[in-house]
């Protein structure tokens, strides 16, 4: 059975095992940036699993303004009253691919920024996921050239 969860530091090893399946070698985080990530909003990642296997996870948190963080930087405390929330990562392991994981993590980020009022919802598209995040209502509001060759801000079509 599929199950949604939130993240806890325990899951980390298997986050990066799919972080290193998913993405090129010049975007793996270390683990020291997820648990910073993790311990500053530990209410915002999920991660989906089954039989007890790490199968997917979504790193979010809040964020101010409209630039996106420095990737691969941990943030050591979150910006005075956040108004965006930051969706900065999703992978799926590719093995599991398919099976709905990544709507599951969506909606479950989707629907806490909602409950929490933020202005906006934004992300950095890389490797050429601008056309995913299209069908969910994201829209390329400029250039991420730090994240990228190819890499687009995008926000949400209904954020402000």
């Amino acid at each position: 059975m599929l199950t949604v969860r939130p993240v806890v530091p325990a899951d980390l090893p298997a986050i990066d095992r799919i972080q290193r399946l998913c993405y090129q070698p010049h975007f793996h985080e270390p683990l020291a940036t997820f648990a910073a990530r993790l311990a500053l909003s530990p209410e915002s990642s999920w991660l989906a699993e089954s039989g007890g296997k790490v199968l997917g996870y979504f790193f979010t948190h809040p964020w101010r303004g409209d630039s996106p963080p420095p990737l691969g930087q941990s943030l050591h405390q979150l910006p005075p009253r956040p108004d965006t929330h930051f969706l900065h990562d999703l992978a799926v392991d590719p093995q599991a691919r398919g099976r709905g994981i990544a709507p599951l993590l969506i909606q479950a980020a989707l629907t806490w920024g909602r409950q929490r009022g933020f202005k906006q919802t934004r992300l950095v598209a890389v490797a050429g996921a601008a056309p995913f995040w299209r069908k969910w209502g994201f829209r390329a509001v400029s250039a991420a050239p730090q994240y990228g060759e190819d890499a687009a801000l995008m926000a949400l079509a209904d954020s402000h």
